[in-house]
């Protein structure tokens, strides 16, 4: 998102969407916002009617009037017989952008800390926005897994989601484990490859499982 233009509109949005990220939405001040904007105070109330409208704005914001794509920005329209690839590039994708800097990053983050502590009563759009990347996600494992239950895909799905978001919830553990203040572009390729390795393997294993019981 280039947000060089001079709006006032445009600067908020893009200081809000950097300390939503941050600090999440309870701990990021309408104050601390417009300072950082060089806005007038009144200026959230004036283009987002508070500070839960730019919330939503930032969750809800998608470029040339395309719908907004919080997760991977790899296409997933891809046959059935590339889903590890899809998977994969998916994966990679999101954790680009929860590990990122600038403002789709931001936007990424900021709807990954909506998906672990909700702010609650958001408009639908933005509900959905927060929640994009994990329809994605089981669009995917769906594709991989054609034949298994809903409650496999929804379990196969949220371990895959887990793994990614803890990369972006802990990273302070991991800095202090591994003396890495941020995971390098090479880092996060092998991490993306290592998750969809593990995962897929293991929905391997699940599904001989499952068929071995007859489920």
């Amino acid at each position: 998102m280039e947000l060089n233009t001079a709006t006032t509109r445009e600067r908020v949005l893009e200081a809000a969407s950097e300390l939503f990220a941050q600090r999440g939405f309870r701990s990021a001040s309408a104050r601390a916002i417009s300072a950082k904007a060089g806005a007038n105070a009144a200026a959230i109330s004036y283009h987002f009617r508070g500070k839960r409208g730019v919330y939503e704005a930032v969750l809800t914001y998608a470029p040339s009037g395309q719908p907004g794509c919080i997760g991977a920005t790899e296409s997933v329209d891809r046959p059935a017989d590339m889903a590890s690839r899809r998977l994969r590039a998916f994966i990679h994708g999101w954790l680009s952008r929860l590990l990122g800097n600038g403002f789709d990053a931001w936007q990424a983050q900021v709807a990954a800390r909506e998906l672990i502590e909700p702010v609650g009563g958001l408009s639908h759009e933005a509900q959905d926005a927060a929640l994009r990347p994990l329809v994605q996600l089981e669009t995917i494992v769906r594709g991989i897994l054609p034949h298994a239950s809903d409650e496999a895909v929804r379990y196969s799905m949220l371990s895959i989601a887990g793994q990614c978001l803890f990369y972006f919830n802990c990273r302070a553990i991991i800095q202090r484990l591994y003396s890495k203040p941020n995971l390098a572009r090479e880092e996060i390729q092998l991490t993306a490859d290592h998750i969809t390795c593990f995962s897929v393997a293991g929905m391997a294993l699940a599904g001989r499982k499952a068929r071995q019981a007859g489920v």
